[in-house]
């Protein structure tokens, strides 16, 4: 059998693969009409001109965030002839390209891991810095890179700076993007969702547990390993959260995956990250998001108050997670603290509206402000979080203790020919040059560096080189900042 034929098995898989983006979808269920009065409150969410707040205590507490602690490179910690800086790695190939930077397919040349293949992030200072918001999102990626550490999730071994630029080494995933083999299959069957969508759930649920909200889940995200399990990586837009009761405001995100709370600015929670799984889970079964337009505008409006298509040839159970995911209503959402016995018939009116003022057509108008005091009051995402989404039927043939064991075979196993194989990445990017520019506007690294504290050094690689350290007399120097040791 062929890895075509793993993920197509009848003909309405394959007339639903070949017309990926089409509406050839069965009408189900009008999703709450009456969101449509939020559009008119909130014109400038839908005309894309809202910006997001610049960081505040809502955000990130500190510039530098008390809970994690820089490891700086000293000849206290690691030996004194040891650097690690952009010399020491070896471009190979472009992997990926946006507005701040590159990620690059890079080999490690000195140290005990010489040889070894990373992915390096790199990020320009200067295209960062202009914007306050994008300043706490850099240092909110490297923190909790640093924070989190699961088999699920990309793994961080060293950042650093130079002048102009930052840099991430992570582990690099052969596998490629989650979106790249959705582009090429069109959609997957439901066993196959079934087992990425098992591992996100596992990956979701230690962010939430360890106070992280996503807020950015989408199959560019999602990477395979080269044995083909799930690894999340693009941290840049989470919120870290302080207490379980905290909300934030922050407009971010990919539109298409987006929570209404989010779109809406009445504050959310890490209920988004259910939304969003319910976005995805939608997308690899039928081929496309479930509120798509051809304008930014337009998505929106069809987010808020569009109407939730589903496909004839989906299982009753795929059906009903995805209407169950994709509740408007925060407090019916799957992972918000809903019952998942029931179905829920008739959700109770949206906390936002206001009785008794009414405008033609007869729709309640709502107020900003009793929309932002009654959601702080009612968005939470409930005690079981990740529960009743991994009990609900769809996912009645996994055994989630393998699931976290990572021991269930996944539904397609990487051809990975050599340690440095680049294949499964777009060849849009992997086709460049690779080429890290200097940069022409630097940045001290000792006076009012926004950046300070970003080294780091992954603790196997400091054991390693500490046992190098024991071995040989330690060298007196004076004690440099963590960023001048790294250069």
């Amino acid at each position: 059998m062929s890895h075509h034929d793993t993920f197509f098995m009848d003909e309405d898989y394959e007339d639903a693969r070949n017309c990926r983006y089409k509406q050839v979808l069965e009408e189900e269920e009008m999703m709450d009409e009456d969101m449509d009065d939020d559009i008119d409150e909130y014109k400038e969410v839908l005309d894309g001109t809202v910006a997001a707040p610049p960081p505040s205590s809502s955000y990130i507490p500190n510039p530098i965030d008390p809970r994690f602690e820089a490891v700086e490179l000293t000849d206290i910690v690691v030996n004194p002839s040891v650097k690690v800086g952009p010399q020491d790695f070896v471009l190979l190939k472009v992997l990926g390209k946006g507005g701040y930077g590159k990620v690059f397919q890079v080999r490690k040349t000195s140290g005990q891991d010489a040889g070894k293949i990373f992915a390096m992030k790199v990020l320009k200072k200067a295209t960062i810095v202009r914007n306050q918001k994008d300043t706490a999102h850099t240092r909110a990626e490297r923190n909790i890179l640093e924070a989190v550490k699961s088999p699920f999730i990309c793994d961080l071994s060293y950042a650093f700076q130079t002048n102009g630029k930052l840099y991430l080494i992570l582990e690099y995933l052969s596998g490629g993007e989650l979106f790249m083999h959705l582009e090429r299959e069109g959609i997957f069957l439901e066993d196959t969702a079934a087992f990425y969508l098992s591992e996100i759930v596992v990956s979701l649920e230690h962010l939430h547990e360890q106070g992280i909200i996503y807020r950015d889940l989408k199959p560019e995200n999602i990477l395979l390993d080269a044995k083909g399990h799930v690894k999340l990586t693009d941290f840049g837009l989470c919120k870290e959260t302080l207490d379980a009761e905290e909300k934030t405001h922050t407009f971010c995100g990919t539109i298409e995956y987006m929570a209404p709370e989010i779109l809406m600015r009445c504050g959310h929670d890490k209920a988004v990250d259910w939304w969003s799984l319910g976005a995805l889970m939608f997308d690899m079964l039928t081929g496309g998001p479930p509120f798509t337009a051809e304008s930014r505008k337009k998505t929106i409006d069809k987010i808020l108050k569009g109407r939730l298509t589903l496909p004839a040839y989906l299982s009753p159970e795929a059906r009903d997670l995805i209407k169950k995911l994709l509740k408007r209503h925060v407090e019916t959402r799957l992972g918000a603290g809903a019952d998942d016995a029931n179905d829920i018939k008739a959700p109770p009116p949206l906390p936002c509206a206001t009785p008794g003022v009414t405008r033609a057509g007869g729709r309640n108008r709502r107020r900003r402000g009793a929309c932002m005091e009654e959601l702080e009051t009612r968005l939470g995402s409930g005690p079981d979080d990740a529960d009743p989404i991994k009990a609900h039927p769809f996912f009645r043939h996994l055994d989630w203790d393998l699931v976290y064991a990572r021991e269930i075979e996944p539904p397609f196993k990487p051809d990975i020919q050599s340690e440095e194989d680049a294949s499964l990445f777009d060849t849009k990017f992997t086709k460049m040059t690779p080429v890290d520019s200097p940069c022409e506007a630097t940045f001290s690294l000792a006076e009012n560096n926004p950046f300070a504290g970003f080294t780091y050094v992954a603790p196997s690689v400091l054991e390693q080189q500490n046992n190098i350290i024991m071995s040989k007399p330690r060298v007196r120097r004076s004690n440099p900042t963590s960023d001048e040791a790294m250069q």
